[in-house]
């Protein structure tokens, strides 16, 4: 999704393209739900009858005469035939109100009236009740879990630290839905300063009606010259063995760090730059992986890999080049696959001269990660979209079974409408605008949206949840924030 510079974005670290990474399409671990039902973070239900199989394998020297990968589409439009068009649509009354900052008696601090950065969804174990993380603005000492039933449209929401844990300066940095149970990390500092840093996590409930557990330090006492403005936890909490990046701000420029707890490894610069969006980030092969974009450092592509020996050492920092046609490309989500957990899933997308959206998929084993090119020589092409269809603004992005693709996002023009875009693994278009129409339309600017998937079926049918901030800016009052959520279903248009 495209991500034009704008104004206060809070799933965003500044102005760029959303395909890029700004918001959801650039940061699968913004805002994601899982798979509630496939028992697994990134899904895991097989392929059903017509489904496009997985993604194609990539991996390729780049020295080739082209052609993509082995089991690219022929016509880059995905199978061949026809499939019955996906319509979504939300289901009815199910549009809940979760929170209006304007009713918070910290209302009137400074900052008091927007959510401090992202919100993150978490899944439970209900077909109509999911959770939401955030920190309303005048929150100084905790962040909030919101408990929404989106049939009885009711709302239990608790202070997630709590009011005696005694910390100051708290700010969510990250949500990860997929761990066990789902874990979030936040950053302290001392008051008044935003050195020494310190991280910790503190795990969420597990099902619903569940508890939240007690913080863990992660990092102490780390100085990265500025507050953490983003950050991405992955790794494997059972073992309380986490990898790490986090952002700091400090006059024009973010710098991203790295590190890793459990082990000797220390807070590491991995990059500075005059931009760069949160990352995706994860561990494959003995080395982590951070897919950056809009990074300063890495010239003129829109995308950059950054790789680094799980056990430290120099980071690789490899820009990811576009196809010689196109205006504006980018990585716009990765992971290491559901099919094949020896290599990464990469989803690119680059927009051509003439306005029309390329997907680009592969897999791609770590040997690779650092000499990729989105193109044909690499990826498979997958079924081209209108610019006019693409979101472009406050994107949510989750991975759904089988390296599939669920994006969300506000148009080009249009502020208060909401687009949903499911692509599967070899980038063939299930569901889109020109199907389904915007999903959901407000009389109120959108600032952010995050997708989640509770059901998805052989890429014919899907139940999706959707979270929104809107901007509220009454005819001379206050301007505050409202968070929203709902649920949206996908379906075979008969006779279509």
């Amino acid at each position: 999704m495209l991500n034009w510079a704008r104004g206060r974005a809070l799933a965003t670290m500044g102005g760029c393209l959303a395909i890029a990474g700004c918001t959801a399409l650039a940061g699968i671990q913004d805002g994601q739900l899982v798979v509630i039902d496939s028992g697994a973070g990134d899904g895991s239900l097989s392929d059903g009858p017509g489904s496009d199989g997985p993604i194609a394998d990539g991996g390729m020297d780049g020295t080739t005469d082209g052609g993509g990968s082995d089991s690219s589409p022929s016509d880059g439009a995905g199978d061949s035939g026809s499939p019955a068009p996906v319509q979504c649509a939300l289901k009815p009354n199910t549009t809940t109100l979760v929170d209006d900052l304007s009713t918070h008696p910290d209302a009137g601090q400074s900052g008091g009236l927007q959510f401090n950065g992202q919100v993150f969804a978490v899944p439970s174990t209900i077909g109509d009740g999911f959770y939401i993380v955030a920190q309303p603005g005048g929150q100084q000492e905790d962040f909030t879990l919101y408990a929404v039933d989106l049939v009885h449209h009711n709302t239990v929401t608790t202070g997630v630290l709590g009011a005696d844990a005694g910390l100051t300066n708290v700010r969510l940095v990250d949500v990860n839905p997929s761990f066990s149970p789902p874990t979030a990390m936040f950053e302290t500092a001392l008051p008044g300063s935003a050195e020494p840093l310190n991280l910790s996590t503190v795990p969420l409930p597990a099902s619903w009606n569940g508890s939240v557990g007690s913080p863990s330090s992660l990092a102490t006492s780390v100085a990265i010259g500025g507050n953490a403005n983003g950050g991405t936890l992955a790794g494997s909490p059972a073992a309380m063995d986490y990898l790490f990046t986090v952002q700091a701000q400090g006059g024009n420029t973010n710098t991203t760090y790295v590190g890793k707890s459990g082990t000797a490894m220390t807070f590491t610069l991995l990059t500075s730059s005059n931009g760069g969006s949160k990352g995706q980030f994860f561990d494959l092969g003995g080395q982590f992986f951070a897919v950056m974009n809009n990074l300063g450092d890495g010239g003129a592509s829109q995308s950059t890999i950054l790789a680094m020996n799980d056990n430290g050492g120099t980071p690789v920092q490899a820009p990811v080049p576009g196809p010689a046609n196109s205006v504006f490309d980018g990585i716009i989500a990765s992971h290491v696959s559901a099919v094949d957990s020896t290599k990464a899933a990469v989803f690119g997308v680059s927009i051509d001269t003439s306005g029309n959206a390329t997907p680009w998929t592969g897999l791609f084993p770590p040997s690779k990660l650092t000499s990729l090119a989105l193109g044909p020589q690499q990826f498979s092409a997958g079924q081209p979209l209108p610019i006019s269809e693409i979101p472009f603004n406050g994107g949510g992005t989750t991975w759904g079974p089988s390296d599939q693709v669920f994006i969300t996002g506000t148009p080009q023009s249009g502020a208060n409408q909401i687009l949903l875009i499911w692509w599967s693994a070899t980038g063939r278009v299930i569901a889109h605008p020109s199907t389904s129409g915007p999903i959901v339309t407000r009389p109120n600017q959108i600032l952010t949206t995050s997708i989640g998937i509770t059901n998805a079926v052989a890429e014919v049918a899907a139940s999706v949840f959707i979270t929104w901030v809107e901007e509220v800016a009454p005819d001379g009052g206050q301007v505050y924030d409202q968070l929203w959520a709902a649920e949206a279903t996908c379906f075979v248009v008969q006779g279509g």
